[in-house]
């Protein structure tokens, strides 16, 4: 009756080994950042407040999920004046304080035993507006984490977001929005 027992650990343990669950590591250099132009130039938006889960079943990847919150209210775009503008009157940060994006990915190609891009489907919603989101990342891994990379653009109308303006200065509606963050296990 002893090994009924033991094989069942050893089943929970091999399972964790091959069905991860990672969290985004609230300690390391997170970096979410957005790219727009404007008539006079370009500027960019950035914070360091990601937060989220992924589940990565190496084994079965139509259970791969993720799931992430971007904390607009702490994106920085280097003017007092412009982050109170976006925040308040674009963003309207205090209606719609965080960005969600909700989905699943599958390994699009294994590059090493450290590189791996993925595929991802899902869905993101800013603003309070839910638009379809498919997008390629790259996975890093690492001993301690995996590093995730990607990059999409984004057109700000699609979710309601009035075009910004200002006298005769008139930013772009597409921006580039760029993520670099690291998961570590759930605990």
């Amino acid at each position: 009756m002893k090994i009924l027992p033991l094989l069942f650990c050893g089943m929970l343990i091999f399972s964790r080994a091959t069905a991860g669950d990672y969290t985004v590591d609230s300690t390391a250099a997170n970096r979410v950042t957005f790219f727009a132009k404007a008539t006079l130039g370009a500027f960019t938006g950035t914070t360091g407040r990601v937060y989220g889960t992924v589940e990565w079943n190496r084994q079965d990847s139509r259970s791969n999920r993720v799931y992430l919150e971007v904390d607009l209210g702490s994106l920085d775009t280097g003017s007092g004046k412009r982050n109170k503008h976006m925040r308040e009157k674009y963003l309207e940060t205090g209606k719609f304080p965080v960005a969600v994006f909700e989905g699943v990915f599958s390994p699009d190609s294994v590059i090493s035993d450290s590189l791996t891009r993925v595929q991802v489907r899902g869905r993101l919603t800013i603003h309070g507006i839910t638009q379809p989101l498919n997008i390629k990342a790259k996975l890093i891994t690492t001993d301690r984490n995996i590093r995730v990379l990607a990059a999409f653009p984004v057109n700000i109308r699609d979710f309601g977001i009035k075009k910004p303006r200002f006298l005769f200065v008139s930013m772009n509606e597409k921006v580039r929005v760029q993520l670099d963050f690291f998961l570590r296990p759930r605990e």
